[in-house]
């Protein structure tokens, strides 16, 4: 996701704290509504103003992804209902109906029976499977288990705004009275297509 500053103006000369995952929104020219959270949990101290680094991303909490009806090897759970949004790797942490928490692996080439791992599988269209081992390399979960995912989608390049646009108080914290960023959003991508990968392999 792309990256900006943008300075929140308070209602008065305090103390004040926003917190990493505080939520601000902007709106393109063509009218999308475009999701930010801060960064970096910040703190001024008898200001009037504040500068709360955003970068342009939403988590999504527990979200319920299925539940396992099989016993095959490398079960595999889709996430559905992300269309146009990209989910980011770094951000997946995965929380089964018994209160276990499973840790998101590049493969299972380290991992044994017992590791409780994951992957994420990126598919051409954009959507994403999550994996689990085979029993021996990951462990298998088990039948009638269910599975809530916590991730952040990013819009990608489609998040960029331009000076000015970023402007919403989406999480309405009543000590902020107004939000502007100067300058435009930089950064961020597009996951690498499969033919680009392909191609420069």
């Amino acid at each position: 996701g792309s990256m900006v500053t943008v300075t929140a103006t308070l209602t008065g000369t305090m103390n004040k704290t926003i917190n990493a995952g505080y939520k601000i929104s902007g709106q393109s020219s063509a009218g999308i509504l475009v999701p930010f959270e801060v960064t970096t949990t910040t703190s001024v101290t008898s200001a009037s103003s504040m500068a709360l680094p955003l970068k342009q991303q939403e988590t999504i909490s527990g979200v319920n992804i299925g539940t396992v009806t099989g016993t095959e090897d490398y079960y595999e759970l889709p996430v559905k209902g992300y269309d146009g949004k990209y989910l980011i790797r770094d951000t997946m942490t995965l929380l089964d109906s018994n209160s276990q928490t499973w840790t998101r692996v590049t493969n299972f080439d380290a991992s044994i029976s017992t590791d409780k791992h994951f992957i994420p599988i990126y598919q051409s269209n954009g959507k994403v499977r999550i994996q689990f081992g085979n029993g021996t390399n990951g462990a298998k979960p088990a039948l009638n288990t269910s599975f809530y995912l916590t991730f952040a989608v990013t819009l990608g390049l489609g998040g960029q705004l331009e000076a000015g646009q970023v402007t919403l108080n989406t999480d309405g914290d009543p000590d902020i009275s107004e939000i502007t960023n100067a300058s435009e959003t930089s950064g961020g991508n597009n996951p690498e297509s499969v033919a680009s990968i392909i191609r420069n392999s």
